[in-house]
């Protein structure tokens, strides 16, 4: 039943599928990826500890500005209901990322950045 089968990249939010999203990663290196959420959000408390993967937490681009790691991340997540304006201008920073993730399901709160990238 696939329907009922969730794949590691969908819901990153939860601490199993990070941790499943962990085994298909190149464990040679560290891996950053940025989460891009308001530092209040109770959604933070998901994020789990693990072994060869850095978590970038921002709720502003000029934070980001400071990370040096910030250029090395291979994805975002964002996470609601920061503003998408934080994704829109902070994107140009993360040279190597390939993928974003909405903590919302849909598209319509990510539409700007949709539209401009």
């Amino acid at each position: 039943r696939i329907r009922n089968r969730l794949l590691p990249f969908q819901c990153v939010a939860r601490r199993r599928s990070f941790s499943s999203a962990a085994k298909y990663m190149d464990s040679t290196k560290v891996k950053h990826i940025t989460v891009l959420s308001s530092l209040s959000s109770r959604a933070l408390d998901g994020l789990p500890t693990i072994p060869g993967v850095n978590f970038i937490v921002s709720e502003n681009v000029e934070s980001l500005k400071e990370t040096a790691s910030v250029e090395e991340s291979c994805g975002v997540v964002f996470i609601p209901p920061l503003s998408t304006e934080v994704l829109v201008n902070a994107w140009p920073l993360f040279k190597k990322a390939n993928w974003v993730h909405c903590f919302f399901a849909g598209c319509d709160s990510v539409m700007p950045f949709i539209r401009k990238y």
